[in-house]
């Protein structure tokens, strides 16, 4: 299925320092940030949201949207610079942790209709049902992603270990192409 960060957080992953437990977080963050924030908005502000916000439809956000690309880019950008600059922090779980919460604002078309449409028969707790159900869905389907991009990163490593000085450039090409392609697609990212 398309959607949920899954590119993202293979990018995010294969860059950063963290082993698979941090792998893993992320995945997790991620896939509750992103079904999480579409259960908020049916539940706790539609009706402010499409008065306040312009949406043209029921859970449509479009001011959500743009801050959760703004902040996409943003991290791209960031990412641009760590791999320019020479330094390295070793904060991985942290940084794992924001970089999913901010990828998964976005929130999840399906959940929402789901979500809006069994509010509005009056069963939200069906609703509910579904969102926690999806939770596992996609959690299951990042986790899988984060757990490839550990290996396919160890296994990087490992070929590489020798040229220790040409991975180091390597890393910081891909630490930098990662974060242009992520500036680039922030605009045009589609929930």
């Amino acid at each position: 299925m398309p959607g949920h960060s899954k590119l993202l957080l293979a990018t995010y992953v294969a860059g950063s320092s963290g082993g698979m437990r941090n792998a893993l977080l992320t995945a997790f963050v991620l896939a509750a940030t992103h079904i999480s924030i579409s259960v908020l908005i049916v539940l706790l502000s539609l009706p402010v949201i499409d008065y306040m916000f312009g949406g043209s439809g029921p859970g449509s956000s479009p001011l959500l949207e743009h801050l959760s690309r703004g902040l996409i880019g943003l991290i791209g950008f960031w990412m641009i610079w760590r791999g320019m600059s020479a330094a390295r922090h070793g904060h991985a779980r942290r940084k794992g942790a924001s970089f999913g919460f901010v990828a998964g604002l976005i929130p999840c078309p399906l959940t929402l209709f789901v979500m809006t449409y069994a509010t509005a028969r009056g069963v939200p707790a069906l609703g509910l049902v579904f969102a926690v159900l999806m939770l596992a869905g996609v959690a299951a389907t990042l986790s899988a992603v984060a757990i490839a991009a550990t290996a396919f990163r160890a296994a990087f490593d490992k070929a590489f270990n020798e040229k220790e000085n040409c991975l180091g450039r390597i890393s910081k090409v891909l630490e930098i192409s990662a974060g242009l392609v992520m500036v680039g697609v922030a605009p045009n990212s589609i929930a």
